[in-house]
């Protein structure tokens, strides 16, 4: 709710002098009255009688600013003495208000206590716009408090229940919903394993139900491991993520139960949403036709070939063409996590970097050949890892145990024995007509010589590229 959407309760109205804020009586203060305090001053106890009020001249003053108020007051309690009191009260951005009592002057008499107590203002936008302030934040103050209250009190109702959960790190507090259920948040540690839930009072005794956080849509499959997983400790799990079980009583082995329960669906919920993101990933790259054409050449023994001079080119296993590939789209496969380096030589010396790359050869990676094969959902499982892979390529630090490797088991994708044989004679007749180089750093020259190695045509060795068959190129 917008703080100018509060409405003003009609005892406030009532009670608040000259539209203000209200008075209440103080039997320990020097003057006897005092502004009241939203935070322990009922309502019925605001000063509507006249007669209760000190004899003494009152006035309310309002003043620009506190820094001002402070300054009046000094100035009483030097020349005034004890026949002043400035009793300072609330105040807001557009100034403050003050009561001054004069002891050496009678109180105006008047049938209310606006007649009783003169008003000092300024008559500008600012001294009403301070009412209206004041007023609001009174209601926002009670608010508060009634609703301070009204959990304490609920809070109460549920002592055993919550005390048993708080002690066991399950932490609770009112439900917002107003339906009368306690609930509880729960989390390992972790920021993205928290499940909140409730437990609620139900003719079988106590109802318990958790829920993630973060919800996302996932596959039936996926929803139904989840399930499985849930109903096997003991809850069930629905359409909406809620994990839900009814027990006649809480006890400390149903906390235990609970916490077994939340702490291990939220691993596996964290990683089935990392699972469907993967699969929609793969969706949205395979369903670009062009990506799909990339990655059928590839895994048909055709790796794409780049060079940091030209751009990057790409056989064809059917016709022995050599296509165009933008460099683009090699990023994107590359950071999707679907090809990466078989082999490279670097612009300089140090580590391999995905900048670094002199010539490359990009062929297929574990989850890429999957997505290839149409077995998607096993390529989603493997894509973190091999996203992970990528980056080490970007720069990131590097796992230990992890190397730079080139892959020459992975030149020819995965084409069957006849498809490589098809490719082989395509191989043969461009080598025939090709200059033969052991580096090449063309990326056309180096399509080819990578085709031949996914035929058989070509070796990998030391480095460079050794032929095996022939008929020999033309030198």
């Amino acid at each position: 709710m917008k703080r100018d959407d509060i409405a003003i309760d009609e005892g406030f109205r009532a009670a608040a002098v000259h539209g203000f804020y209200p008075l209440v009586l103080d039997d320990a203060g020097r003057a006897g009255i005092r502004f009241a305090d939203p935070k322990r001053d009922a309502i019925a106890d605001l000063l509507t009688d006249p007669t209760l009020l000190p004899d003494a001249e009152i006035s309310l003053r309002v003043f620009p600013s506190t820094r001002e108020l402070h300054g009046y007051e000094a100035a009483a309690a030097e020349f005034g003495g004890n026949s002043v009191a400035v009793i300072a009260g609330p105040s807001g951005r557009d100034g403050a208000l003050a009561l001054v009592l004069r002891y050496d002057r009678e109180r105006e008499l008047g049938l209310g206590v606006n007649d009783s107590i003169k008003l000092i203002a300024p008559q500008d936008k600012a001294t009403q716009d301070l009412g209206r302030d004041l007023a609001r934040g009174w209601m926002v103050q009670k608010e508060f408090q009634a609703k301070r209250s009204a959990d304490a009190a609920f809070m109460q109702g549920w002592a055993p229940v919550a005390d048993l959960l708080d002690q066991n790190s399950v932490f609770t507090q009112r439900s917002d919903s107003g339906s009368g259920a306690l609930s509880f948040r729960y989390s390992r540690g972790n920021l993205t394993e928290v499940w909140e839930g409730s437990v609620r009072r139900v003719p079988e005794g106590l109802l318990i139900a958790a829920h993630p956080r973060i919800r996302t849509r996932r596959d039936d499959d996926l929803n139904a491991r989840l399930r499985a997983e849930a109903e096997s400790r003991g809850y069930v799990f629905d359409e909406n993520d809620v994990a839900s079980r009814t027990v006649p009583a809480l006890d400390l082995q149903e906390v235990e139960r609970l916490k077994d329960a939340v702490g291990t669906l939220s691993l596996l919920e964290l990683g089935f949403n990392r699972e469907q993101k993967s699969r929609d990933d793969l969706g949205v790259i395979l369903g670009d036709r062009e990506n799909a054409q990339i990655l059928d050449r590839i895994a048909r023994g055709c790796p794409v070939a780049h060079s940091s001079s030209d751009r990057p080119m790409q056989m064809s296993p059917r016709s022995g063409k050599l296509h165009t590939v933008a460099w683009s789209r090699v990023t994107v496969l590359f950071k999707a996590g679907l090809i990466k380096p078989l082999y490279w030589t670097l612009q300089w010396e140090g580590r391999p970097t995905f900048v670094s790359l002199k010539t490359a050869v990009f062929g297929l990676t574990p989850s890429g050949k999957l997505a290839v094969a149409g077995e998607r959902r096993a390529a989603a499982v493997d894509l973190p890892r091999d996203k992970a892979i990528a980056q080490y390529w970007n720069g990131y630090s590097v796992p230990d145990g992890f190397e730079f490797q080139f892959d020459g088991d992975s030149f020819k994708g995965i084409a069957d024995p006849a498809q490589l044989e098809a490719l082989g004679e395509c191989v043969d007749e461009v080598l025939t007509v090709t200059n033969w180089k052991s580096k090449p750093t063309a990326p056309a020259q180096l399509a080819i010589v990578a085709a031949g190695v996914s035929c058989g045509r070509v070796r990998l060795e030391d480095q460079e590229f050794q032929l095996e068959t022939s008929p020999a190129p033309r030198i």
